[in-house]
């Protein structure tokens, strides 16, 4: 080994030999260190998402559940009373019989089933004074019907009471989760169809219930 230092060449002395290849030695050194600092980084972090995966679980989560057929129903408005035309002794909520037919309306419902349901007619029940003392006469009866259109006449009734107890009829709708409409008509009478109902105030209530089938 020389050392050239610009215009001579001269032999290095012993020392200057230890120190550089002390220099160089511990140079080697550091880059293994770093080397094997790198190697042991990579491996660890290799180690760790090694152990990550070899411990993951998984599960499946199951679920079920019934749906069954609902069933709703809506009260759109309430009903008039008068006059029926052919029997004055007749107090009736559907206006194609009435005497006057402007001052009487059927109730009407909706009724929405997911599939389908049964109607309930129940009883009707007198709630003003005139009507219970028009209903307390021998005689007397109260009747409900419920008809599918709005046309009033037989063949459209689609169920009944044909007294006053509270017998109901039940009679099965398909809506087919489509809302339809269905008209409530009573009829009340005191002791003959033939006598005139008195003056008053006439009031009665309905009760029309669906369940899902």
């Amino acid at each position: 080994m020389t050392i050239d230092t610009g215009n001579k060449t001269r032999v290095p002395t012993v020392r200057q030999i230890k120190c550089f290849i002390k220099i160089e030695r511990e140079g080697k050194m550091k880059k293994l260190f770093r080397n094997s600092l790198i190697a042991s980084v990579v491996a660890v972090a290799g180690a760790t998402t090694f152990a990550g995966e070899a411990n993951a679980q998984s599960v499946d989560v199951d679920f079920s559940g019934t749906i069954g057929n609902t069933c709703e129903i809506t009260k759109i408005k309430d009903g008039k009373v008068g006059v029926r035309g052919d029997s004055p002794g007749i107090l009736i909520a559907n206006p194609s019989l009435a005497l006057e037919p402007s001052q009487v309306e059927f109730g009407v419902v909706e009724i929405n089933c997911s599939n389908s349901g049964t109607i309930q007619v129940g009883q009707v029940t007198a709630t003003s004074a005139d009507a219970q003392t028009l209903a307390s006469q021998s005689g007397s009866s109260l009747l409900n019907y419920v008809f599918d259109n709005p046309n009033g006449d037989s063949s459209s009734i689609i169920a009944d009471t044909d007294d006053g107890t509270a017998r109901s009829n039940t009679v099965g709708i398909n809506p087919n989760g489509t809302p339809q409409q269905y008209y409530i008509g009573i009829g009340a009478q005191g002791t003959s169809s033939s006598t005139p109902i008195p003056p008053g105030q006439y009031a009665y209530s309905a009760t029309i219930s669906v369940t899902p089938q």
